[in-house]
């Protein structure tokens, strides 16, 4: 079923603002009129509404209620995270001081080490941690670089001797190559 046309008179001023408003989206009249009649049944507002102080109150509250929010992070940071941030740091900088003597533990024949001397603090157990890491993250990309290329090495057989033949670009072979030189 096809919607037929019916016309209103408007007066010629309105008529001009509405054809400039309706070239500004590029949309035909009809289309046009339709939106802005569901914009304002969706939003429940009327044409005749002014929106000054409305606005201007509900930007208002909408400030108070995020400054409201911003003060109860700033709160939860002050009382919450931070006491338990410094108790961490104190318990990993500052762990209970043994006794005067320390440790010594047997080595060989006489000789003895200082079992403290090791880890003197958490920050060097992390920085060895995070060494330890590095390494395994190398060695598994090294490992797989050595299984693509172990995987694009192929068997060729002629007349004279069999042979191994690397099928990869030279690009690709060039850029492995350079990434294991600055290892």
């Amino acid at each position: 079923m096809k919607n037929g046309f019916s016309s209103i008179n408007f007066h010629t001023v309105t008529v001009q603002r509405y054809k400039g408003f309706c070239r500004k989206f590029g949309q035909s009249y009809t289309y046009t009129l339709e939106h802005m009649m569901d914009f304002f049944d969706h939003y429940q507002l009327s044409p005749m509404m002014e929106f000054g102080e409305d606005m201007l109150q509900m930007e208002s509250n909408l400030k108070k209620r995020i400054n409201a929010l911003v003060a109860i992070v700033k709160t939860m940071e002050k009382h919450q995270t931070k006491p338990t941030i410094a108790l961490m740091q104190l318990l990993f900088e500052h762990s209970p001081k043994k006794a005067k003597q320390p440790k010594l533990v047997e080595v060989g024949k006489g000789e003895t080490k200082n079992s403290d001397d090791f880890f003197k603090s958490a920050f060097e157990v992390i920085e060895l941690e995070r060494n330890h890491t590095d390494l395994q993250q190398k060695h598994e990309r090294t490992h797989q670089d050595l299984i693509t290329l172990l995987e694009k090495v192929q068997v060729v057989k002629s007349f004279g001797k069999t042979r191994l033949q690397l099928e990869m670009g030279i690009k690709e072979f060039k850029a492995l190559q350079e990434h294991h030189k600055k290892q």
